[in-house]
């Protein structure tokens, strides 16, 4: 009689083990999500960091859609082209006037100049050349031009409590005569986003940067998309529903007419499909020095060089027909000279221009409901519930997979679980809330520590054995 009450009362009650697996999984993420905002070494940081470029590099660069890959091109001025026609950066004006010439003889719906018209060149005839270049075809062709905010009020760019206005404008980014001409304005020089796009600075919708200025004539050209473009029609609604920073989404692969095009460059694209990012983390994984998985080294917007418009056959004009006629345009420069370089997580050092023409990119693929950063309380909580969430699943499939031998559990449990666990719910969170990915490195980290199984009591027992 005994024994069977000893085996009644021994027998494991679930739903007792139910509640002490969710107290203790509750107790420990509230202790953690705290714990982890104190970044005093700046490890949380790190990991926040590293987290969204492999998440970048392995996940959301594979599916990021390529539906506005055919209406965007970047035409880049580079060294080879200065070199090939015995040019100095910056440019004569009426060699730029130039190429302008013929890039808006293409047709393309709209333009942006990514240069600075700071300098003043005093042979004469160059500057003219290039005003009636422009005034020949703003009216045909949206043609916008930046205008830089005085540095002193960068900090402010990015705030909206210390709003800005025209007065804020750097009166010399751009030279008299130029700025006078009635063509649109886009503004730059921003600091204070970190990592993230505004899209207009200084809580003011009337200075849009150059993305947001494009995207503002793609929705009147495109007659106002209902699914993106119902926002734009209002300086307010733009105001409320473009605010807040964007968390740009880099694409991953180039198209196959850009990979053609690139093997002619002789830099064509390497492979970084996921299986192949994977293998490169095994050479990677002990050397410190290296970042992790591949980087792509062709940009998912279509580029052309400007060395191309030097030749006349008809494959040339085909091919500039097929990048620029309906297309919208980004103008910039890769001069080695002067480097505008930004890095991403998919490509590294690239042209700034590409920040630009990636941040439309979005907008066309998204319009306002693009990827965004968490408040500070947003991310705690969310935190919280993932770190939660794994808990729980590794103390139950401990309990589940208890009969099975402890190296096996170590394996799956230890190691496996929650790294695949943090890396889903982060997928999850990214894919459908529209939002930065989480910290999963860090949250895997904190789950390996706080797991339910143990290796105390292996290592003790391995040294118990190795003193006898």
């Amino acid at each position: 009689m005994n024994s069977i009450q000893t085996n009644v009362i021994g027998k494991p009650k679930k739903n007792s083990l139910f509640f002490l697996v969710i107290f203790r999984s509750l107790i420990l993420a509230i202790l953690f999500s705290i714990i982890s905002q104190f970044d005093v070494f700046g490890i949380k940081a790190a990991t926040s960091l590293h987290s969204e470029a492999i998440f970048s590099r392995f996940f959301s660069s594979r599916i990021y859609p390529d539906n506005a890959q055919n209406e965007i091109s970047v035409v880049l001025i580079g060294d080879d082209f200065l070199n090939a026609t015995n040019q100095t950066w910056p440019m004569p004006y009426n060699v730029l006037s130039g190429k302008l010439a013929e890039i808006f003889a293409y047709e393309p719906k709209a333009v942006f100049i990514d240069i600075l018209f700071q300098q003043r060149h005093l042979a004469k005839g160059k500057l003219e050349s290039l005003m009636l270049t422009i005034n020949a075809y703003k009216d045909s062709i949206p043609i916008y031009i930046p205008l830089s905010m005085l540095g002193s009020l960068e900090d402010a760019t990015c705030n909206p409590s210390l709003p800005l206005t025209m007065k804020d404008i750097d009166q010399g980014s751009v030279i008299e005569k130029v700025r006078s001409l009635k063509i649109n304005h886009s503004y730059i020089r921003w600091a204070g986003c970190g990592t993230r796009y505004p899209l207009y600075l200084g809580g003011n919708s009337r200075l849009p940067t150059p993305a947001l200025s494009m995207f503002q004539a793609y929705c009147k050209l495109e007659n106002y998309r209902p699914d993106i473009c119902a926002e734009m029609k209002s300086l307010s609604s733009i105001k409320e529903s473009f605010a807040e920073p964007m968390v740009i989404q880099w694409g991953g692969m180039a198209s196959k007419k850009q990979q053609e095009l690139m093997i002619e460059y002789g830099t064509p694209c390497n492979d970084t499909g996921f299986w192949a990012q994977l293998r490169s983390l095994i050479p990677q994984t002990m050397d410190s020095r290296k970042e992790r998985g591949l980087r792509q080294l062709c940009p998912h917007t279509n580029t052309l060089n400007m060395v191309q418009f030097l030749t006349s056959t008809e494959d040339s004009h085909k091919l500039l027909t097929d990048y620029i006629r309906g297309r919208y345009v980004f103008i910039g420069a890769n001069v080695a000279a002067i480097p505008d370089l930004i890095e991403n997580p998919v490509n590294g050092k690239i042209s700034g221009v590409y920040l630009l023409a990636m941040a439309f990119d979005n907008l066309i693929n998204y319009g306002h409901n693009y990827f965004r950063e968490l408040s500070v309380f947003e991310k705690i909580l969310e935190e919280f519930l993932i770190i939660f969430v794994v808990l729980c699943l590794l103390d139950w499939s401990n309990h589940i997979l208890r009969n099975r031998t402890r190296k096996f559990r170590f394996i799956v449990i230890k190691l496996l679980l929650p790294v695949v666990l943090c890396l889903l719910i982060s997928y999850f969170f990214w894919y459908y809330c529209r939002q930065s990915p989480v910290d999963w490195i860090g949250i895997s980290l904190i789950a390996f520590i706080m797991n339910p199984l143990s290796i105390y009591k292996d290592i003790t027992d391995w040294l118990k054995r190795k003193s006898i």
